[in-house]
């Protein structure tokens, strides 16, 4: 079931700062495969059109903030990281570690896609 994926913008009030809009995109895991990988209802082409590099994008699940990568070779090792899998989902992984049991996943939790950089106004500039 699909049903509960929506992307949605949410207005942030910031004292002396412009409004901004955070685009915000909920999922949530639909399964956990053998290596503790949680794979989640968000697929490649919902990512597609969202602000900002890849980089600045964040995955958060319970009070865990996780940076969204290209591959599994830009997570470094014992770290949580998010990416697009081969079944074209976006996948929760900890490189050579299990996702699932380190981060409390399971079929059903849910899953946050944001930028927090937006709220700054750094999102593609250089650190």
């Amino acid at each position: 079931c699909f049903s509960s994926r929506r992307r949605h913008t949410r207005y942030i009030s910031v004292t002396g700062v412009q409004t901004c809009a955070l685009p915000i995109f909920e999922g949530e895991v639909l399964a956990v495969d053998r290596f503790g990988n949680a794979m989640t209802n968000i697929s490649s082409a919902d990512l597609q059109g969202l602000p900002g590099d890849v980089a600045d994008w964040r995955v958060l699940v319970g009070d865990h903030s996780i940076p969204l990568v290209e591959t599994y070779g830009a997570c470094a090792p014992q770290t949580a990281c998010a990416l697009v899998g081969s079944a074209d989902r976006l996948e929760i992984a900890i490189s050579g570690g299990d996702a699932a049991s380190r981060l409390g996943l399971r079929g059903g939790s849910s899953v946050v896609l944001t930028v927090p950089a937006l709220l700054s106004g750094a999102v593609g500039r250089p650190e």
